[in-house]
């Protein structure tokens, strides 16, 4: 198996009967492939800033990664601790990721009320995004990076309800009809929250932002109500609306370096 040049995107397979190989095999053991994969080192205990400073998208290739062969049978049984987020580190996620949707809501319809129809699309797009990342910790799947975030979407339960309003969304021309489309995604993600059961059911209805004519979900009674039902004393003395890694910043060139993703730990310390 040989790889030809240019390598920097991977290569393409190529017949090749003469030396340099590049064949693309590392060999390694697990604990070694785990720490420059995940960061994390196996022989300690798993804490929350450990679980929040991982990207998602490595968390999904270790997951998701086909398996060949396992003699040892290390492989399979180590990555089963990663196959999900301790059940309140979960939930402080789902807080947080409402919170996101909570703190844009209101701004499509005043952006788009003062003529900024540009910035209401932005932030339509913004609000768009952040419910699709919802609906990955809904369903308990670790979202990919941008190339695939699409894709992956509509691998999801919950994509054939939310697709169409996120389209017309996108597709409208005037901010009233595109707060109309997101408040009927708005309601399938709060139908969507009820249905784990995690805190006791929301009023499905959108109200108006304060004495504004601004529809908006209600996600901050979804955020206490999250962050009441956490009991890991870890996890409730993380900084609050911080949440993940992938919650804090989408940059590339963070999110490619493990190491750089450790030096982010200091964000999880507690606060004075």
């Amino acid at each position: 198996t040989h790889f030809g040049e240019p390598l920097s995107d991977g290569g393409r397979m190529e017949a090749r009967q003469v030396y340099p190989i590049h064949h693309g095999v590392t060999l390694t053991t697990p604990e070694r492939f785990f720490q420059s994969t995940l960061g994390v080192n196996l022989q300690k205990p798993l804490t929350p800033p450990d679980w929040l400073i991982i990207p998602q998208q490595r968390l999904r290739t270790v997951r998701s990664g086909r398996i060949f062969h396992d003699g040892l049978e290390t492989l399979a049984e180590t990555r089963a601790l990663f196959h999900w987020y301790p059940d309140d580190l979960w939930r402080y996620l789902l807080a947080n990721q409402w919170q996101r949707i909570d703190q844009d809501a209101p701004f499509l319809g005043r952006a788009g009320s003062v003529g900024d129809e540009l910035g209401s699309r932005l932030i339509a797009s913004r609000l768009i995004a952040d419910l699709m990342h919802l609906a990955f910790l809904v369903e308990r799947q670790y979202a990919p990076y941008h190339k695939w975030f699409g894709t992956a979407f509509q691998q999801l339960a919950a994509a054939p309800a939310l697709t169409p309003p996120f389209h017309a969304a996108l597709d409208s021309h005037t901010w009233q009809v595109r707060e109309r489309h997101l408040t009927q995604a708005y309601l399938l993600a709060v139908e969507r929250h009820n249905a784990l059961g995690l805190t006791e059911p929301i009023s499905a209805r959108v109200s108006t932002f304060h004495n504004r004519p601004f529809l908006v979900p209600p996600a901050r009674a979804i955020v206490n109500a999250l962050l009441a039902g956490i009991h890991d004393p870890s996890v409730r003395t993380l900084p609050p609306g911080l949440g993940s890694l992938d919650q804090v910043a989408d940059n590339t060139d963070l999110l490619d370096r493990i190491d750089r993703c450790q030096k982010i730990r200091g964000l999880y310390e507690r606060e004075p």
